[in-house]
């Protein structure tokens, strides 16, 4: 299976408009990620986040990264807040229902599993989803 840099997670997302302020604040804080200074990180792109708290990628971003920290509750808000906002990012819900896994949340986990699904997933994805789905039964 191909592994995933965090820059990579955005590339689903496509198509997205930042306030240019957000955007930098976003772009440096990917970097940082990349570069495997989490905690830098996610100062970063919690800058970004209060600047654009509408903005779904940056929210995933948030949510992502504090997830890299073990900030489990940080995570879930951010995560949620994305889902609210967009609820069609792919990214969004494979993070969260991986999340909800982690937190012990079967009911919410095969929820977003199969919101997942429902978005039309790579079929490596799709399939990687059904199992998670199958196992949460």
């Amino acid at each position: 299976m191909k592994r995933w840099t965090w820059a990579s997670f955005f590339l689903l997302l496509g198509g997205v408009c930042w306030a240019a302020e957000s955007s930098t604040l976003l772009e440096e804080g990917l970097r940082l990620a990349n570069d495997g200074k989490a905690s830098e990180s996610l100062v970063m792109i919690r800058r970004a986040a209060a600047a654009a708290p509408s903005d779904a990628a940056t929210q995933t971003a948030l949510g992502l990264v504090a997830l890299q920290n073990q900030n489990l509750q940080e995570a879930r808000g951010a995560l949620e807040r994305a889902v609210q906002l967009d609820p069609n990012s792919q990214t969004a819900f494979y993070s969260l229902a991986m999340l909800y896994e982690k937190l012990k949340m079967g009911p919410e986990a095969r929820s977003a599993w199969q919101r997942f699904l429902s978005l039309s997933p790579s079929a490596e994805m799709a399939e990687l989803a059904r199992r998670h789905v199958e196992r949460l039964q």
